[in-house]
């Protein structure tokens, strides 16, 4: 919690020109602690929406073309996953 309130103090710090930055660290942390702690199919459910939110981030952040060759392989390779796991 202290985290995210951190995260919430910096974007608002940085008004009028938005950084999304801190949460992006945020949600990074939450996926490296769903990655140590999982246990069940809720558990890998929450790491895919996680993975979902930093892809958005990198294509807030994108600024070449590079980027839809790494969302390509990420829609493949998550879409896989979803298959495959169930």
């Amino acid at each position: 919690m202290a985290f995210f309130a951190l995260a919430v103090l910096r974007v608002a710090r940085s008004f009028p020109d938005v950084d999304l930055s801190p949460f992006l660290n945020f949600v990074l942390f939450l996926l490296g602690y769903k990655l140590c702690q999982r246990r069940g199919n809720r558990d890998y459910l929450q790491i895919y929406i996680l993975s979902f939110m930093v892809m958005l981030a990198a294509a807030w952040q994108a600024v070449s073309a590079v980027f839809i060759v790494g969302f390509f392989l990420y829609v493949l390779l998550a879409t896989w996953t979803l298959i495959f796991s169930t």
